[in-house]
């Protein structure tokens, strides 16, 4: 092996290992937490995965029948709603678009916080609708991150107390 084809070796086989450390991984915070200097742009593709997966975890678990519409957190553009609905199970709507007619929306899904740290992430949704009237229920996903495969939840966990979206995050 030449001197030069040594150097590349070792220098790609430190920005490996660099890469691998636990602090070298991405930190999301959504909503935004202070001045912190992780990522809080729901629109990131780290932060779309995160959510289709969880939303997707949710309604494998517990699914809705017939349509139901979703909300990303704040900021979220119309290619992130696209990224995160395509591949959900049923007839997923955005937030405020009418059902095909005849039908009404039974549910609806609010990503309320996102937190990733490294190769694990907490999502948190809001189910509404189709389980009790007026308050949703808290539903907390928990991912890990696998190589090569993007997100995968581990466990999906709903809360026993129930709770208005807006003051979910608080």
């Amino acid at each position: 092996m030449s001197k030069r084809a040594w150097r590349g070796f070792v220098v790609g086989l430190a920005v490996l290992t660099l890469g691998s450390l636990p602090g070298c991984g991405p930190y999301v915070t959504i909503p935004r937490v202070g001045p912190n200097f992780g990522i809080s742009d729901p629109n990131q593709l780290i932060v779309r995965d995160a959510m289709r997966t969880s939303l997707k975890a949710e309604l494998t678990e517990n699914p809705i029948n017939g349509p139901y519409s979703i909300k990303l957190p704040p900021d979220s553009e119309a290619k992130s709603y696209h990224y995160v609905m395509t591949g959900l199970p049923g007839q997923p709507l955005f937030e405020g678009e009418a059902a095909p007619e005849g039908t009404a929306a039974a549910a609806s899904l609010e990503v309320i916080r996102i937190h990733i740290q490294n190769l694990e992430g907490e999502v948190d949704i809001v189910r509404k609708g189709d389980r009790v009237t007026g308050q949703g229920q808290l539903i907390t996903v928990y991912l890990r991150r696998a190589p090569f495969n993007g997100w995968v939840a581990d466990r999906v966990r709903a809360w026993s107390s129930m709770v208005e979206p807006e003051r979910a995050v608080q």
